[in-house]
C-alpha cells in the first residue's frame, strides 16, 4: 500500500508541473490530452472500501481546435477521430482490480458516420489466495451525427469471463447546445440490455444512464450522472441505482481539474455505498 501512495504522489505531483507550464501556453489547439484521478469509496458499516488510482491518455488524429466551444465539448463538435489508452487499479481490503482499456474513435468534418471500436480487459486478485478472474470486453458502437451538435449511435458488446458470456446492446445519445454568452448544455443518455449464458444459468439486465452538464463558461462546468438497473436470475432480481454531481474547470484552455461526488445502493442493501473522485487533466 506504502508503495502505491508513493506512486500516486508522484504522479500527481508531475500532473501538477505539467499544468503549471500548461498555464504559461497560449495556443489553445491541442492534439494529445493526459490524465490522472484519484478515487475512494466506501459504505457506512466500513465493509467495503476501495481506492482507486487512474493514468489515461488521448491522442486525436489531427489537432483539435477549440474555437469558441466549451472546452470540455471541443473534441465532440469538431468530431475529432481518436485513439486512447487507460490503465485503472483499485484496491479494497479482499482483492486487487486492474482495468485496462484500448479504444478508437472514428469521426470527420466530412462525414456524420461515427465508429467506436473497445477492447477492455479485467484481473481481480484476491488476497486469500483464491485465484485470479480475469474478464475481456469487447464493445462496438456505430452512428452517425445528427446536426452540428448532435450524435446517435448504436452499441454492442461482448464480455466473456470464466464460462460465461454477457452479450450487452443499446442505444446511446449525446446532443450540445450552445446557448450564447459562452453558456452551453450537454446532454448525453444510453439504454442498454443485457443477457448473460453461462454452463449453469441465465439472466437478463437492463438499465440506463444520463449525464447532464451545464457550461457557466467554456472553462466551468457543474453535471449530474443517474444510472439506474435491474437484473433478473433464477434466485431473483434486483435494483441498483447511482447518482453523482461534479464540477470541471480549467485552469487554462490546456489544464483542468475536476471533483466528482458519488453515491449508489441496491436492493436488500444494508446501506450506501459513496465517495469522490479527483481527475487532472493536461492537453498538448
Amino acid at each position: 500500500m506504502t508503495s502505491r501512495v508513493a506512486l500516486c504522489m508522484v504522479c500527481a505531483a508531475s500532473v501538477l508541473t505539467f499544468s503549471a507550464v500548461a498555464l504559461a501556453e497560449s495556443t489553445e489547439a491541442f492534439q494529445n490530452e493526459l490524465g490522472f484521478s484519484y478515487g475512494h469509496m466506501s459504505d457506512g458499516d466500513n465493509t467495503f472500501d476501495t481506492t482507486t488510482i487512474q493514468f489515461d491518455v488521448v491522442h486525436f488524429l489531427q489537432p483539435v481546435t477549440v474555437a469558441n466551444h466549451p472546452l470540455a465539448e471541443a473534441a465532440f463538435l469538431e468530431r475529432a477521430a481518436s485513439i486512447s489508452f487507460l490503465l485503472n487499479q483499485a484496491t479494497t481490503d479482499i482483492f486487487d482490480r486492474t482495468i485496462y482499456s484500448a479504444k478508437l474513435d472514428y469521426a470527420s468534418t466530412t462525414s456524420p458516420l461515427t465508429l467506436t471500436a473497445a477492447y477492455t480487459g479485467y484481473k481481480v486478485t484476491f488476497d486469500d489466495s483464491e485465484g485470479d478472474i480475469s474478464t475481456n470486453e469487447y464493445g462496438f458502437k456505430v452512428g452517425s451525427y445528427v446536426g452540428d451538435a448532435g450524435r446517435l449511435q448504436a452499441v454492442f458488446s461482448q464480455v466473456d469471463v470464466e464460462d460465461t458470456t454477457i452479450t450487452r446492446f443499446g442505444i446511446d445519445a449525446k446532443f450540445v447546445n450552445e446557448l450564447g454568452n459562452d453558456a452551453a448544455i450537454a446532454i448525453n443518455g444510453t439504454i442498454l440490455s443485457a443477457e448473460s449464458d453461462s454452463t449453469d444459468s441465465s439472466s437478463s439486465w437492463h438499465g440506463y444512464k444520463l449525464d447532464v452538464d451545464y457550461y457557466t463558461s467554456r472553462m466551468t462546468n457543474i453535471g449530474f450522472t443517474r444510472v439506474w438497473e435491474t437484473s433478473e436470475d433464477q434466485d431473483g432480481s434486483y435494483d441498483r441505482w447511482a447518482h453523482s454531481i461534479r464540477i470541471k474547470h480549467f485552469l487554462s484552455p490546456q489544464a483542468s481539474i475536476a471533483f466528482e461526488y458519488m453515491i449508489s445502493d441496491e436492493t436488500d442493501s444494508d446501506s450506501a455505498t459513496d465517495g469522490f473522485n479527483v481527475k487532472f487533466s493536461m492537453r498538448i
